[in-house]
């Protein structure tokens, strides 16, 4: 035996042995003789001195009480409410002062804090409750007086989950946005959102003035404005698809989120690839000849620098294609984009790139999904084919889709001429802009085929769906039911109080435990008391009461350990024989 648990020994000599007939006295009631009262009792009726003694009303936390929490419920409600109010009236006065809303989180975060700590001293009176209580869970446990942190941990590692989940809410509400208290939590959640009835606008079909080059010539300098400006796209148009246009949603309705819809669409695709071959024959020093192939298409451009460096140079010509490249019509057929870069005449060979696409249309029955409210298009999948006189080998196009950038400019006027011009310079400096954007500048990528081809392809797939959006589509209204989601506030209500008040329904307290006095009064007349030991300090009592089991008497409110007298047929809550609720 150490030292210690023989000073342990020789201080229980010194006291007197505790009597378990005093808590049974023969003039008194025994246990099975305390009259049964429901657990939803408001009062009970306690034993003193070995009698029946007056009705007395349990002791339990404010916060844990409906005069509490139903309060703070109904005014987190009317906050979410006023949040929408707000949000009006926020927009006219440019956003409200932070000082309001802080003061205001303040109080809940406060008030949640308060209401974790008596979830905390609650717990190990809850498993006192339950019966067989280990130390390590009850009179050993001590909660209140940790960091939050701490205590979740501590809470896992005994199973005490709403302890845990309460501690974490005191975190979140410490840590995160004001109003994201532990309790009640308002936050903007994305769900499904009301289903509608739009009007659909438009379906495919060729428009009469295409012929005219206007679409095309603005959608190329929308593309050089994407890359230098950094425009968004029009509305319904993505990089390679363009759905037909229908009427969004009034924003008083759906403010945000997303509009899904089954519609039409056209699909664009550039089909670029670097050539098989290139060359650049040079005839005078200031005077150029390239050319190139890819498969069974080729190009030849004439270049000249007129003597002026650092020249660059690029533009669109039409590719000329034998078998099944060719085309009855320059404005059907496959194109080539090349581009020029000479830093001086000082013998060095000029950089050179020229990449050939063979572009194609589709037109589809589609699930498109489109922003809300500003009408971006973000996704589209594709379900079935759709005719339509853009791909009818019989339409006016012969089912062959037009390149956008080589026309047929017989008996054209000049302000058409011209339009064709500007469409295929603003679309070739497009890409200029962009490779002078790119790690290396216009030289590192000129060295590099693979990159000039990336960079055609999606500028000249992004012209192609922005000039479709003008070109292929006619005015034809219908109906269409769409779904929605959308981001909106929401009030959650934790269901701590919930989870916790079916197990603090097994306790019930005489007094509010925390004090000496309280503490004392709890294990008063039980053998207990003369377990311990007032010199045992926190390592002698854990070791004292490892394996030791505990319970309250319902009926006393105090706490026996395992051995008292009675101890197996005391009124705990959950006791199956003498259950009081």
């Amino acid at each position: 035996m150490s030292s210690e648990d023989e000073k342990l020994a020789q201080s229980r000599e010194h006291r007197p042995a505790y009597d378990v007939n005093s808590a049974q006295s023969s003039s008194g009631p025994i246990v099975s003789d305390i009259p049964q009262m429901p657990m939803n009792n408001r009062s009970i009726r306690i034993i003193s001195n070995g009698s029946i003694g007056p009705l007395v009303k349990p002791w339990s936390p404010v916060t844990l009480r409906s005069i509490f929490y139903i309060p703070l419920l109904l005014f987190m409600i009317a906050a979410a409410v006023a949040l929408e109010v707000a949000l009006h009236f926020s927009q006219k006065k440019n956003g409200w002062a932070t000082l309001p809303p802080v003061g205001v989180a303040m109080v809940i975060v406060a008030l949640w804090a308060w209401t974790d700590l008596d979830i905390r001293r609650q717990q190990p009176y809850i498993d006192l409750a339950r019966g067989n209580a280990p130390a390590s869970k009850s009179l050993l446990l001590d909660y209140s007086g940790k960091h939050p942190a701490l205590v979740t941990y501590n809470a896992m590692h005994h199973n005490h989950y709403i302890v845990a989940i309460s501690s974490i809410l005191v975190l979140i509400g410490l840590a995160l946005q004001p109003l994201a208290a532990a309790l009640f939590t308002v936050k903007s959640v994305y769900g499904n959102g009301p289903d509608l009835t739009v009007t659909n606008l438009q379906t495919p079909g060729l428009v009469d003035t295409f012929s005219d080059f206007t679409a095309f010539y603005i959608a190329a300098g929308f593309t050089g404005s994407s890359i230098l400006y950094n425009v968004s796209p029009p509305q319904f148009v993505n990089e390679d698809w363009v759905i037909a246009a229908l009427t969004l949603p009034d924003t008083k309705v759906i403010s945000n989120g997303t509009l899904s819809a089954r519609t039409t669409g056209v699909h664009s695709l550039a089909n670029c690839e670097a050539p098989d071959t290139i060359n650049l024959d040079s005839l005078n020093g200031t005077s150029f000849t390239l050319t190139g192939s890819s498969g069974d298409c080729n190009a030849s451009i004439p270049i000249t620098t007129a003597g002026v460096f650092p020249s660059v140079q690029a533009n669109i010509v039409g590719a000329t294609c034998a078998g099944s490249g060719s085309s009855s019509s320059v404005q059907f057929g496959p194109v080539a984009f090349w581009t020029f870069f000479q830093q001086a005449n000082d013998g060095q060979a000029p950089q050179t790139s020229l990449v050939f696409c063979r572009p194609t249309i589709s037109v589809m029955n589609v699930q498109a999904t489109v922003q809300l409210p500003t009408g971006q298009l973000i996704d589209v999948t594709p379900i079935s084919n759709f005719s339509s006189n853009i791909t009818d080998p019989n339409g006016p196009l012969n089912g062959q889709p037009l390149n956008g950038v080589v026309f047929n400019l017989t008996g054209a006027d000049p302000g058409t001429i011209m339009r064709s011009q500007a469409t295929r310079t603003a679309l070739s400096t497009a890409i200029i802009i962009q490779t002078e954007s790119l790690p290396g500048g216009l030289q590192a990528q000129l060295s590099n085929q693979a990159m000039m081809v990336n960079t055609t392809q999606l500028l000249y797939q992004r012209y192609m769906s922005t000039a479709a959006k003008e070109n292929y589509f006619l005015p034809q209204q219908s109906t269409l039911r769409v779904t929605t989601m959308t981001f909106v506030s929401r009030l959650f209500i934790v269901l701590v109080h919930y989870f916790h008040a079916r197990s603090r329904d097994r306790v019930i307290l005489l007094r509010e435990p925390g004090t000496i006095a309280s503490a004392a009064a709890y294990t008063a007349r039980s053998n207990i008391a003369d377990f311990m030991d007032p010199y045992a300090d926190g390592a002698a009592l854990n070791r004292l009461l490892k394996d030791k089991r505990f319970r309250i008497d319902k009926a006393t409110g105090r706490i026996v350990m395992e051995g008292d007298y009675g101890y197996d047929d005391l009124l705990s809550p959950v006791n199956g024989t003498h259950d009081m609720g």
